[in-house]
């Protein structure tokens, strides 16, 4: 008797099994992180093709300004007497050029 009254003793100090502690399986975790990332990685996708949408619009509205404004400056040149004097009104055209062409230069690089 006395052992069996020791092994009472003995087994009713013992605790039932712990529970694991409470943690997400990272394995979820790793899951959602790629599901956001997958998202971001869209919506960026998203961004940039309706970027890249409005840079083709804007290009398509400066090319033609671009061309009537050299077609104007051959006009002029062709108008008036270069060997005597450059006039005034073409250098403000070929500036009116040259700024144009620049910013469609820098809209086609970021295409």
């Amino acid at each position: 008797m006395l052992s069996a009254s020791a092994l009472l003793a003995q087994t009713s100090h013992r605790q039932s099994d712990p529970k694991p502690p409470s943690q997400p399986n990272p394995f979820e975790e790793l899951e959602k992180q790629a599901a956001e990332s997958k998202k971001k990685d869209h919506a960026r996708q998203v961004a940039a093709r309706e970027q890249h949408k409005a840079s083709r619009a804007e290009l398509n509205r400066e090319l033609p300004r671009l061309i009537e404004l050299a077609q104007n400056l051959q006009k002029q040149l062709n108008a008036t007497d270069v060997e005597n004097a450059l006039p005034a009104d073409l250098e403000r055209q070929a500036n009116k050029i040259e700024r144009a062409a620049r910013q469609i230069h820098k809209r086609v690089r970021g295409l």
